[in-house]
């Protein structure tokens, strides 16, 4: 009964909250952690109790990536080249034509009113063609990205650190992003492409599932529909996109928190569970509470 109890405590404190303060260890004053959505719309930092307020607090903000990194022309021809398919690997040599038929059906779905068909992204890697699609599918079915790509929540909150003379770091290298998205074999990121598009509705639904729980900023609901084989990630896709970088961002925070306070902003996804950030942090001696009150 008692662990019951104990594990209750350590859930429900967790219901309601995006913003938290990390204490405790080697650390003269508290750094944050915040859990974003990537494709939240900018006004959304202003749902997030005390956000706005801690920015000017600390020294540096830290995203998952730097957007000036990001968007800088190496990088973004970097990221180029690595979307684009070996000529003998195109999409079309990938799937069987039914196959091709399929995806080529919820392509149009999305990219018909632009007049675009899914041979103009033929040499793409599936994995870009997916991105491409999961795209429109939350502007279309959320109403979010209203105008435009740069107008979203992890960039918001960019610009609020810069406007406030503060330095901003990510976690992560453009060449991390790319090993990330696209490093899969081609032959894998071709069958997640097509169960994709194979429940189109089953993936739009889920979509939606997730962006309602992440507005009411319930992270433990949200790891459960991230990590629930009938909608979300594989085990395997579960253990490289979150886990692995839970382990290895919260190994590089260590090294930074003792000497600087940061704001960390990352997809909230990677904040709940047993081997979420929140939970890693704590076994490494760290307090880690919700951020009520902003001193």
């Amino acid at each position: 009964m008692l662990l019951a109890v104990v594990v209750l405590l350590g859930w429900l404190p967790m219901r309601g909250q995006l913003l938290w303060r990390i204490t405790g260890g080697a650390l003269d004053r508290p750094s944050y952690l915040c859990g974003t959505y990537h494709l939240a719309p900018a006004s959304f930092i202003d749902s997030i109790q005390g956000l706005r307020q801690v920015i000017p607090l600390v020294d540096e903000v830290v995203g998952e990536i730097n957007r000036d990194s990001l968007l800088s022309k190496p990088a973004q021809q970097r990221m180029a080249l690595a979307m684009m398919a070996p000529a003998d690997s195109t999409l079309d040599r990938l799937v069987s034509p039914e196959g091709y038929r399929i995806i080529e059906k919820v392509f149009n779905k999305y990219y018909g009113s632009f007049g675009i068909g899914l041979e103009t992204f033929n040499g793409l890697k599936p994995a870009a063609i997916a991105l491409q699609i999961e795209l429109l599918q939350s502007a279309e079915e959320q109403e979010i990205l209203p105008s435009g790509a740069s107008n979203v929540l992890d960039i918001a909150i960019q610009d609020v650190a810069r406007n406030a003379g503060r330095k901003f770091a990510g976690l992560e290298s453009v060449d991390d992003q790319i090993a990330l998205l696209f490093g899969a074999s081609l032959r894998d990121q071709a069958a997640s492409l097509l169960e994709m598009c194979q429940h189109d509705d089953d993936h739009v639904g889920t979509t939606v599932s997730i962006y309602g729980t992440y507005c009411k900023q319930d992270i433990e609901a949200l790891y459960r529909l991230t990590t629930d084989p009938s909608t979300g990630m594989t085990p395997a896709e579960l253990q490289r996109m979150v886990v692995d970088r839970n382990v290895t961002w919260v190994s590089t925070l260590q090294q930074w928190m003792p000497h600087r306070s940061l704001l960390v902003a990352v997809g909230a996804g990677h904040l709940g569970g047993p081997q979420g950030m929140i939970a890693l942090l704590r076994e490494k001696g760290y307090t880690v509470e919700p951020c009520m009150r902003v001193p």
